[in-house]
């Protein structure tokens, strides 16, 4: 069963909130875009990974998706672990396309495609370095030694796997994500002693949770982009303008589309690339608005948790589901 369920990255909705607000001229603006795809094509791997571990038995294995643990200072991320009592199973997810070539000599991983050839981080050290700090982890947290597998699991249909010296050890460690449910049957083959009983099985999987680190990310930090570079105003849905407040709505000049809420995309930016505080002046300065009681009163009718903080009001997120309540994000995934 499903212990641990995929959800969206929060790192996806950074990155939106400042595509939706970084100058379309500015010098990063390409870089940050790709680094985007490559974030959504990740998160659409792990989906169709998801979609096959449907198959497995639900009694046999239990599974946690994105988690993220520490050890010795070292954060890792696992795409997916499979408990069972014989043995534990990680799972790399990659949605890569083209024709990836895999040198065991080198330990290179190379990408072809549209003719043009780059290198990759090589998934099956990955998936490698993260066993290690798996077994580290569970001997730190005083679990007994236990078996651990590993392959990666590439989502595109069409990519193509290759060896440069038909190592057969290279289509044991990468596959296509619809061959996972096999491989895992022939893992499971190997194995006819438990290493745990259940009680075992389930405080491994409740101290792993418990454990789980949710990512905290300063984008404009990370990414060193200053306040200045980015857009204030509330922006229209269906054209890149500056919608401006007239007669108790927002207005776009330039598509003559009106709304009620448009404020509300400016709402959820500000938190994701500020932080999850927001005073009516500050909503004032973002929304280009000057009238203090027009925005008291859009703050008032947004569901947004409100605190007295001496003589203002602070307003912040009523919860993290509400930052998936966005159909931005939601056209996109």
């Amino acid at each position: 069963m499903f212990v641990k369920e995929l959800s969206v990255p929060m790192e996806i909705l950074h990155y939106q909130a400042l595509l939706n607000r970084l100058q379309v001229n500015h010098p990063q603006r390409n870089k940050i875009e790709s680094d985007f795809a490559k974030l959504l094509a990740g998160y659409r791997g792990e989906k169709n990974l998801r979609y096959h571990l449907n198959f497995l038995p639900e009694d046999e294995y239990q599974i946690l998706l994105d988690l993220r643990l520490s050890v010795n200072n070292i954060n890792f991320q696992i795409d997916c672990l499979l408990i069972s009592p014989y043995f534990l199973l990680i799972i790399e997810s990659k949605n890569i396309a083209g024709t990836l070539i895999f040198d065991s000599n080198s330990e290179q991983c190379l990408r072809i495609y549209n003719e043009k050839e780059e290198g990759f981080p090589n998934p099956i050290l990955q998936a490698a370095r993260h066993r290690l700090l798996l077994q580290k982890w569970l001997s730190y947290n005083k679990f007994g030694p236990i078996p651990i597998e590993y392959f990666v699991s590439i989502a595109f249909p069409t990519s193509i796997i290759k060896s440069t010296n038909n190592d057969s050890s290279i289509y044991d460690k990468v596959l296509q994500a619809e061959s996972a449910i096999h491989k895992i049957v022939n893992i499971k083959q190997k194995y006819n002693k438990e290493c745990m009983n259940s009680n075992q099985l389930k405080s491994l999987s409740k101290m792993l949770l418990q454990k789980h680190l949710q990512p905290e990310l300063d984008i404009l930090k990370k990414l060193g982009i200053a306040k200045t570079d980015l857009i204030a105003g509330v922006k229209c849905s269906t054209c890149p303008s500056i919608m401006q407040r007239k007669h108790g709505t927002w207005y776009c000049q330039r598509c003559q589309f009106y709304s009620k809420i448009a404020h509300e995309q400016t709402i959820l930016d500000y938190f994701l690339l500020f932080g999850p505080k927001l005073t009516n002046k500050e909503f004032r300065e973002y929304t280009l608005l000057s009238d203090r009681k027009t925005a008291d009163y859009l703050l008032s009718k947004t569901n947004l948790l409100s605190t007295k903080k001496g003589n203002k009001n602070v307003y912040s997120p009523p919860s993290t589901n509400w930052y998936f309540n966005n159909l931005q994000i939601k056209k996109i995934l």
